[in-house]
């Protein structure tokens, strides 16, 4: 979604600093197929570093939460 881009980006760059144990637990809106949006909560932890510490690989689950937002 629009609104969500500049946190998006703080969020992406948060991976680059996450301690590898740590999950970075976060709500964000994607467009569905039809032109809506849905809520996900992302749960993503760093899987690959780079030589100097750069997060190169992520890994993580999504799960639509749309309604449990729309209540």
């Amino acid at each position: 979604h629009p609104d969500d881009l500049p946190r998006v980006a703080e969020e992406t760059r948060r991976f680059d600093r996450l301690d590898d144990r740590d999950v970075l637990d976060h709500e964000i809106r994607f467009r569905h197929a039809d032109g809506s949006y849905r809520w996900l909560r992302c749960r993503d932890a760093v899987f690959e570093r780079d030589a100097d510490g750069r997060a190169t690989r992520v890994i993580g689950t999504a799960q639509d939460v749309t309604d449990r937002k729309a209540h």
